[in-house]
């Protein structure tokens, strides 16, 4: 009997070892603002607030699941947002997933800029390198209240990708992810687990020269929770309607990926309970 109980208690601490996964191995910085910091979860590019900037309880998301705390920022575009400095100190020359929750109300018709919730560009203008996230601003005609990313490198060619639907100035979490295959060289959007038709192919970059000062939530005028950045281009496995139904992508939407702090308790715990079996 004590060498069954045993044989389950392996299998459980084995299970806590799969859980971990490629996908957290894979994962270089995170931002889940739970702890009421800025600070990231998974590495040392800590935030630096700059304006109109809070942590706010975030509520649940559209999966049902607690979202904890969350990024507010203000609306002033170059004002109102999180730094977390150079991401060149993430070794990430390749591959890579960036992945968030974010949350807007309706945009005004006349509104002029678009909501930044992401902005790893560098320089401006041509060959500037990296990546921006955004939704379309209030009065760009049909395509308002859209998702949009561009990803670039430094030679002025660009990936730029628009999800046509549905709008996400609607008050709810919305889960946004830009995946870049370097193998392939092509750059996709996914929204709420569903891949745009936009695919783009070019060699892109997560961040392209040194001393870029990158923000969460320029100017954005919402919430933005559990930002993730991979070192690689997360697994995905897709239906007929090109909707999520496996993969690692799969799993960081679905929150079924356990965060880095939760994994070590666990961790803990299951080796406690195998000393206390001996």
């Amino acid at each position: 009997m004590i060498g069954k109980q045993r044989q389950r208690w392996w299998a459980a601490a084995l299970v806590v070892i799969a859980c971990a996964g490629a996908a957290d191995a894979a994962l270089v910085a995170q931002w889940n603002f739970d702890d009421g910091t800025y600070n990231d979860q998974a590495g040392s590019l800590n935030g630096t607030a700059s304006g109109v900037t809070s942590i706010v309880t975030a509520g649940a998301n559209q999966l049902g699941h607690d979202m904890g705390k969350a990024l507010q920022t203000g609306s002033a575009f170059g004002a109102d947002y999180v730094a977390v400095g150079d991401l060149t100190s993430l070794g990430v020359s390749g591959s890579f997933t960036l992945t968030m929750w974010i949350k807007h109300e309706a945009l005004s018709a006349s509104g002029t800029v678009s909501p930044e919730f992401w902005d790893s560009w560098v320089g401006s203008g041509g060959n500037q390198g990296g990546v921006v996230g955004t939704i379309r601003r209030g009065n760009d005609g049909g395509n308002a209240g859209l998702i949009y990313a561009t990803v670039e490198d430094t030679v002025d060619s660009s990936a730029d990708l628009l999800k046509p639907y549905p709008r996400v100035d609607d008050g709810v979490w919305h889960f946004v992810a830009v995946r870049y295959i370097s193998s392939g060289t092509s750059a996709k959007i996914y929204l709420d687990g569903v891949e745009s038709s936009d695919i783009e192919t070019g060699s892109y970059i997560l961040s392209a020269l040194g001393g870029k000062n990158t923000r969460i939530g320029d100017g954005f005028d919402g919430q933005i929770d559990d930002v993730r950045i991979y070192n690689s281009a997360l697994t995905v496995a897709l239906d007929g309607n090109k909707t999520l139904t496996g993969g690692e992508l799969y799993d960081v939407w679905q929150a079924q990926v356990p965060e880095p702090a939760s994994l070590i308790l666990l961790g803990s715990t299951v080796t406690l309970v195998l000393l206390h079996r001996r």
